[in-house]
């Protein structure tokens, strides 16, 4: 019966104690800037340790970008966030909110166009 108590407990707390608020992976940045040419490809990965419950929300400008509703240069995919040719529109503040059950963290991306030309 101890035994079994033991083994309960042992897997409660394996189970629970060892998560806690997201986290950027070892040896990123939660602010970084990007120069791109324009029309070229645009790849922004969320720096932040994945988990089966984390809720990820990009947004630009503070404003939330919809997977749903982006136009097909732009395509969301959890952790990644894709610009398939970068325009002029593109340049701005891109931030990852990464959230779950026990806190939540951001990383931001200043996306800056320059023109293909000079």
């Amino acid at each position: 019966m101890n035994r079994i108590i033991i083994l309960l407990l042992s897997f409660f707390f394996e189970n629970i104690v060892a998560r806690g608020p997201p986290t950027l992976l070892p040896n990123t940045s939660n602010f970084i800037i990007l120069d791109v040419n324009e029309n070229n490809p645009i790849e922004l990965h969320c720096p932040v340790t994945n988990a089966p419950d984390l809720s990820i929300q990009w947004s630009k400008n503070n404003e939330d970008l919809d997977p749903m509703w982006s136009s097909s240069n732009l395509v969301i995919k959890r952790f990644l966030l894709k610009i398939h040719q970068a325009h002029f529109t593109d340049a701005g503040l891109y931030k990852c909110n990464v959230v779950n059950g026990f806190g939540s963290i951001q990383a931001q991306f200043q996306i800056n166009i320059r023109c293909k030309y000079f």
